[in-house]
C-alpha cells in the first residue's frame, strides 16, 4: 500500500536487564495483541520505576496487522506492574 511503512521480520530482543525483563513479562498477559520486544529504552524512577520499550505489535484478528509501538510499564513501590504509558503507534 502506498505510503505505509513495510516492517522487516524482527528477531526480537535477546537480553534485558533483569528488572526490565520482569516488567516486560507483565505485558505477556495482554489480550488481543501479540508483542515482541525490539528495544529497551530505559527506566525512570518516579513513584516506583517506569520501564520503556519499543515493540512490534501484532493484532490477534482474522487479518493480523503489525506495527511498531512505544509502551511503558510501571513497577510500583509494592512490586505490582501496570501500563503507565498507553501504547503509541510509531509506524
Amino acid at each position: 500500500m502506498l505510503g505505509n511503512v513495510k516492517l522487516e521480520e524482527f528477531k526480537g530482543l535477546t537480553k534485558f536487564p533483569q528488572k526490565a525483563a520482569s516488567a516486560w513479562g507483565y505485558l505477556d498477559g495482554m489480550v488481543g495483541v501479540g508483542l515482541k520486544p525490539l528495544l529497551y529504552l530505559g527506566s525512570q524512577l518516579v513513584n516506583g520505576t517506569n520501564y520503556f520499550f519499543i515493540a512490534e505489535r501484532t493484532t490477534i484478528t482474522a487479518e493480523p496487522k503489525r506495527n511498531v509501538v512505544l509502551i511503558g510499564v510501571n513497577e510500583s513501590l509494592k512490586g505490582e506492574y501496570s501500563v503507565v504509558k498507553p501504547i503509541q503507534v510509531l509506524a
